[in-house]
This record gives structure tokens, C-alpha cells and sequence, in this order.
């Protein structure tokens, strides 16, 4: 591992470890950097400030292991639910935290990004397995591939964002079920209607 991937993630796990003793919005850059036995000046030289450490950490906990599975996985959606919670439920403390802080660079707003970019992903993986493409899509189909895929994306989002805000009461596992089966009885029984029609719907 390079030197300075070790120093971001030490970085990131000495502000897990703080947070537990110390409410994570009141840690400084000078406290991290002390803890770290570092200047100030590394940190800056890694991360533009807290919230871009913050961000980096779930990019590097959350969003490449989700990436990784649905470009792995044989199914639609099942257990890609459960891998994104329970990565997050494995630092619920940190997150419940973290969910919470408002300002610029937020993690939420982070999370929807990273979440988008995450189910553009699956779309394309879900069209991929029937020999075909986003692209390949007439522009009206594409239109309406993209209308269903941000109005699931946004309710998963915001339902996960509310479960980590409420402190992660009911378990990762309960709740993906729960996740899974709306998202296998919602936008992919119309990912498959669209296909079949070949048009954009019509009233």
C-alpha cells in the first residue's frame, strides 16, 4: 500500500475511534492531526477538510464494495441492500453521527450522489445481461428508463437515510429485505414492461 493511502486511512480510523469518545462534530483537523501525531498540513494535503474525510470514508466502506458486487453478482438486486447497510451498520456509531452533520460537502449529499452513481450502475447491469445497452435505447425508452430509475433511487435513498438518522434501530437485514423486494416489485418489473413494449408508456 502506498504511503499515502496509509496516512488517508489511518487518518480515517483514528476519526472512527475519536468519534466514539468525542462527538464527531466537534472534532478539529489540529485534534485528528495531534491524535495522528501529524501536522496540519498533512491532513490538508490529503483531504480539503472534515467533510471530504468523512465522504472518503464511506466511498472507500461503502460505495467500491456495493460497485463491486453488482458488477459481480448474477441476480438483479438481491443482497446489494444488504452489503451497502451492513457496511454501514458495521460503523453504525460513526454514521448515525456522521448522517446528521449539515454544511457544505454533507455526507448526505454525498450519499445521494454516490447512490445515483451506484443504481446508473445497476441499470446498465440489469441491461447488459439481456444484450443490450443505455445507449442501444431509443431516446423516448431512455427517457423513460431514467424517470423509473431516480424516482426508486431517491425513495431507497431517502429510506436509508432516515434508518441511519433514527440510529440503525431495525437490523441491515431486515431492513434490505424489505428494500430488495420493493426494488425486485418495482423498478425491475418495469425495467422488464418498458423492454417488452419497446415504447415509452402512453395514457
Amino acid at each position: 500500500m502506498a504511503h499515502r493511502e496509509r496516512t488517508k486511512r489511518m487518518l480515517a480510523q483514528k476519526l472512527k475511534e475519536i468519534s466514539l469518545k468525542v462527538p464527531l462534530k466537534s472534532i478539529t483537523v489540529q485534534m485528528l492531526a495531534s491524535e495522528c501525531d501529524i501536522n496540519r498540513g498533512t491532513f490538508y494535503y490529503h483531504f480539503r477538510d472534515m467533510p471530504d474525510l468523512i465522504n472518503w470514508i464511506y466511498h472507500i466502506e461503502v460505495t467500491i464494495p456495493t460497485h463491486e458486487f453488482i458488477c459481480s453478482c448474477d441476480a438483479d438486486f438481491s443482497g446489494i441492500s444488504k452489503t451497502v447497510l451492513q457496511k454501514i451498520y458495521a460503523s453504525r456509531d460513526f454514521y448515525t453521527q456522521a448522517i446528521r452533520l449539515d454544511g457544505q460537502n454533507n455526507l448526505s449529499d454525498f450519499m445521494l450522489e454516490e447512490t445515483i452513481s451506484n443504481w446508473i450502475l445497476l441499470r446498465d447491469q440489469f441491461l447488459t445481461k439481456r444484450g443490450l445497452s443505455f445507449k442501444g435505447l431509443s431516446a423516448p425508452l431512455q427517457e423513460d428508463f431514467n424517470s423509473a430509475l431516480m424516482y426508486f433511487c431517491y425513495g431507497h435513498f431517502f429510506a436509508s437515510q432516515q434508518w441511519m438518522r433514527d440510529g440503525m434501530k431495525t437490523s441491515p437485514e431486515h431492513f434490505a429485505c424489505m428494500l430488495d423486494i420493493a426494488a425486485e416489485s418495482g423498478i425491475f418489473n418495469l425495467f422488464r414492461e418498458l423492454l417488452d413494449s419497446k415504447a415509452p408508456f402512453t395514457l
